[in-house]
């Protein structure tokens, strides 16, 4: 099996957790809020014991496929264009700090 199989098969877990899983936009720790401006998501996070900062953001198709990917700032902001299509978002903590949260279940404030 190589890397590119093993990634998906890892987002595919990720995704069906997702769906087996209560969902909320505070998972195991993240509490991920965003709102519209335009064409744009402007987006926050906040973790339990972890530092917000310089995170990976992977903004994923429900298939699967990265639509795009971004990193926080020193206070956990980021942003993407929102895609046209259904996504959610894999936010890369560090090892074993993987979360996944869809749009439907951000805080909006």
């Amino acid at each position: 099996m190589d890397v590119k199989n093993i990634s998906r098969l890892l987002c595919t877990t990720a995704a069906l957790l997702t769906v087996i899983l209560p969902a909320h936009s505070y998972a195991d720790g993240a509490d991920v809020s965003c709102e519209t401006e335009g064409s744009r998501q402007i987006c926050s996070v906040e973790l339990d014991e972890i530092s917000p900062a310089n995170l990976s953001i992977e903004v994923m198709s429900l298939d699967l496929y990265r639509l795009n990917k971004t990193r926080t700032d020193q206070q956990g902001k980021f942003n993407f264009i929102t895609p046209k299509q259904d996504y959610f978002l894999l936010i890369d903590a560090g090892p074993g700090h993987i979360f996944d949260v869809g749009p439907e279940h951000y805080a909006s404030h």
